[in-house]
């Protein structure tokens, strides 16, 4: 494991290392440990591996906590590294990740460098397999850890068995070839975990490397045992002769110093019988008091072994090691066994006091959460009233459920919280909208609400969130009625202003708030104007400018229908005379109609004017395009008429280029009427009704129009007709009298210029098309126009008696017409034209 892609200097590493083998010889592993970049210090072991790695799987392991690290082979721990407070930061602590890699590390770790890599032999491959990781993983983007304060502290109280560490120091005597700490030559002072491995420095070298192989040691080791034990027989025997000896002298002194006293003194047999057999009796109370005092001690031995015993039992089963057994050597004395219950029974209780911190821990975690969550305020966490525990069941996995307990819970806390939070955060927003007290709004709900950034958390019980909801809808629903109110009376303001005129200098004040039509509803509480006194303003301002307009009321109406006489007259409509000028005034002076209903009903007929004028705005722009290029014709028709308009006068060239463009539009007037005509004839159809021009069909006046066209374009034939003849004459004269008379010009058509040089044009109202649109533009916007389109209908209508000139009338026909200007038709009978 290690972290120096991250802390490339600062690094963190633990190892298992396969040094390069040579054939023939043991495997070695090598066991590293790096802190804080402190590869200067090395704290390497080796040992020799009692099978072949390169033959089946094996299971390397690596426990890592804040307190310790061990290594394992095959679940045998063969090295721990307690973390002292010497070591600083040499002890790993940082988040590292999992790496598997072949390197070459031939300048060294084959017989010190001697073997160098043959890379011929490549390629190198390692096998992995069944990966197990169980710990906190780490965000790797801010290296924070997801490992919670129970579970650390759970991976903290992990340790080894006494079963264990009698494993390990076997192990660790049996095949460890290499320590760290034993390498004076290298460490001249120890680091300072190595000081409690003092007594097995007398195995090692000054190298640090191991005095006896593996083979060597096993041979010697069976040896040595045998010697020990034939030893241990001997010195059993000599102990027991020696104190039987000790013993037989010491009591043989005695009982002659004892004979001879009663010698000297001159005791009788008898009496020194009696005073053996009374010394007798005193040795065997004596000894019976002793043996009852180490039958009662035995049976104390007893009885207390089998209370350890019974409580490492009770102890294990509470803390669920069922991996350790408690095995007795019923053949040792009971103060050995009792010596060696005691110092698993002390580890134990230590489990047991550890085990009990976790669980008071998380219990009381998941009390507090708990009373949070239901709502209760009299829960007491104090330490008198001391959290519950069962300690029947103490074990990891009781652990574990609480420990997921906790977790469920802290994060039903956390979204409950979260939800508070937003809960709050919007009713804050609606109160500053509708300008609502928001600490008063929020302390109806629960006091703690008001102040989340304070020392005391909000309330996140199922009362608090309930009531939040409540507040909230109610807060949308007084927003949503405000709304309401304020867009009825914008647009009732608006109506208002629209229909009086309101000067911009009055509309002004509510600027700000109509500019809210048209918005979106959730953003019309950004600007502050769901407040109750801009409401009230509102609807103050609509009652003020109701009441004013039911004053002017007559004067609306009018205006009303000006406006609406105006749309038709726009679109050549028929207004509605149901609300004539004349009838309304009368109207609303007598108070037959109200004159609400009278403004609505005009309205009515506006709106219903503006949709039809705009359904007939396509043909009115054509019929518009028609009138434009007959006045163009009827100027066209004035400037051939005039007979100076060759002239090299001011202007003369710009007659001349309009008359250019008046001829292109002129020829284009029969197909424009077509389809205009077509036009209307596709729109009636649609709508099953007349397209009427100022009440008229347009259609029939269309025809009229043709008619008269051609009636006109019959009168120039003619007039061309006559014009020839008229010039056959005057050669006829001039052959008889042998002279050409000199022309007259005639007054009748010299036409002033204006001061840019165009000819003012004077309508031809002699001619074929006096009843053209010259003179249907000019009645149309008359009053009168059915009298009007009357005249026109009969002026079209009135047949064309031209006078049938016979051969024998026609030099009397001439004689007249030789006194007018021979280059236009003579006026007297053209006036004759249209009887």
């Amino acid at each position: 494991m290690s972290n120096g892609d991250v802390f490339e200097k600062s690094h963190d590493e633990l190892d298992f290392e396969f040094l390069g083998n040579i054939r023939g010889r043991e495997w070695r592993v090598q066991t590293n440990v790096y802190g804080n970049g402190s590869t200067a210090v090395g704290r390497e072991e080796r040992y020799q591996l009692w099978f072949d790695p390169t033959e089946d799987y094996h299971q390397y392991s690596i426990l890592w906590s804040h307190e310790r690290i061990i290594f394992y082979i095959d679940n045998i721990p063969i090295r721990e590294v307690v973390r002292t407070q010497a070591m600083g930061g040499d002890f790993p602590s940082k988040p590292m990740s999992l790496y598997a890699t072949i390197w070459d590390g031939s300048t060294w770790a084959t017989s010190g460098g001697r073997y160098k890599v043959n890379y011929k032999l490549a390629p190198y491959v390692a096998d992995f397999a069944d990966l197990i990781l169980h710990g906190c993983a780490v965000d790797p983007s801010d290296h924070k850890t997801a490992c919670q304060g129970s579970d650390a502290v759970l991976y903290d109280a992990i340790t080894m068995s006494a079963d264990q560490r009698t494993a390990m120091a076997k192990f660790r005597k049996k095949h460890m070839t290499y320590s760290y700490c034993h390498d004076r030559i290298r460490y001249p002072t120890p680091p300072a975990e190595c000081m409690f491995v003092g007594p097995e420095s007398q195995n090692f070298l000054a190298s640090g490397e191991a005095k006896f192989n593996y083979r060597h040691r096993r041979g010697r080791r069976y040896g040595r045992s045998s010697v020990d034990a034939r030893t241990k027989g001997e010195m059993a025997v000599e102990t027991g002769i020696r104190t039987g000896v000790c013993m037989g002298s010491k009591c043989g002194a005695l009982l002659r110093e004892l004979e001879k006293i009663w010698t000297e003194v001159g005791e009788s047999k008898e009496d020194k019988d009696l005073m053996l057999v009374e010394l007798e009796r005193e040795c065997i109370r004596v000894y019976r008091r002793k043996v009852e005092e180490a039958g009662s001690n035995r049976a104390h031995l007893h009885r207390s072994l089998a209370e350890k015993e019974a409580e490492v039992t009770a102890l294990m089963s509470a803390l669920g090691e069922q991996s350790l057994q408690l095995k007795m050597e019923k053949r040792l004395p009971l103060k050995e066994q009792l010596a060696s219950v005691n110092p698993l029974l002390e580890d134990l209780r230590k489990k047991k006091e550890e085990r009990l911190k976790q669980f008071a821990d998380i219990k009381s975690q998941i009390e507090k959460i708990t009373v949070e969550i239901l709502g209760s305020s009299h829960h007491d966490h104090s330490p008198a009233n001391p959290v519950k525990i069962e300690e029947d069941d103490l074990s990891i996995r009781k652990l574990t459920e609480y420990q997921s307990q906790l977790r469920i819970l802290q994060k039903e806390k956390s979204d409950r919280l979260q939800k508070v939070l937003e809960s709050v955060n919007e009713m804050h927003s609606l109160c500053e909208h509708l300008e609502v007290d928001f600490r008063k709004t929020v302390e109806t709900v629960h006091p703690s609400l008001h102040d989340t950034g304070g020392g005391h958390s909000p309330n996140i019980s199922e009362t608090a969130l309930e009531g939040l909801s409540q507040a909230i809808l109610k807060l949308k629903t007084e927003k949503k009625i405000r709304t309401q109110k304020l867009l009825e009376a914008v647009e009732s303001l608006l109506e208002l202003w629209n229909l009086m005129d309101t000067p911009v200098e009055e509309r002004k004040y509510f600027g700000r708030v109509t500019c809210i039509l048209g918005l979106p509803e959730h953003d019309i509480g950004c600007f502050g104007l769901l407040s109750l006194d801009t409401i009230k303003q509102m609807e103050a301002e609509v009652e003020r400018l109701t009441n004013l307009k039911a004053r002017r009321m007559k004067e609306l109406v009018l205006r009303k229908r000006m406006e609406l006489e105006e749309i038709c007259r726009t679109a050549h409509i028929e207004p509605d005379m149901s609300t004539a000028s004349e009838k309304i005034g009368a109207l609303i002076d007598s108070g037959i109609v109200d004159p609400s209903e009278l403004l609505t009903k005009i309205e009515m007929q506006i709106v219903k004017a503006r949709e039809e004028s705009m359904i007939r705005k396509e043909i009115m722009e054509r019929v518009d395009k028609w009138l434009a290029a007959c006045e163009e014709e009827n100027w066209l028709e004035d400037y051939d008429q005039d007979e100076n308009k060759y002239s090299a006068g001011r202007g003369a060239h710009l007659n001349l280029k309009r008359a250019e463009k008046a001829r292109a539009i002129v020829t284009k007037i029969p197909d424009t009427v077509d389809k205009l005509m077509n036009k209307i004839s596709v729109w009636e159809k649609e709508r099953n009704m007349p397209f009427l021009y100022d009440g008229v069909p347009l259609v029939s006046l269309l025809e009229e129009y043709k008619v008269i066209r051609l009636k006109k374009e019959e009168l120039k034939r003619r007039y061309r007709d006559q014009k020839k003849l008229q010039n056959l004459l005057l050669t006829g004269k001039e052959t008889v009298y042998g002279s050409k008379p000199s022309p007259k010009r005639s007054n009748n058509f010299n036409r002033k210029t204006n001061e840019n040089g165009f000819m003012t044009p004077t309508p031809w109202r002699l001619s074929a098309g006096g009843a053209t649109p010259d003179l249907l533009m000019q009645c149309s916007y008359s009053g009168h126009s059915n009298g009007c389109f009357k005249e026109i209908r009969r002026l079209s209508t009135t047949s064309l008696n031209l006078i049938s000139i016979s051969k024998d009338d026609r030099v009397s026909s001439l004689a007249s017409v030789t006194s007018s200007e021979p280059g236009s038709p003579p006026l007297s009978q053209l006036s004759g034209l249209n009887r």
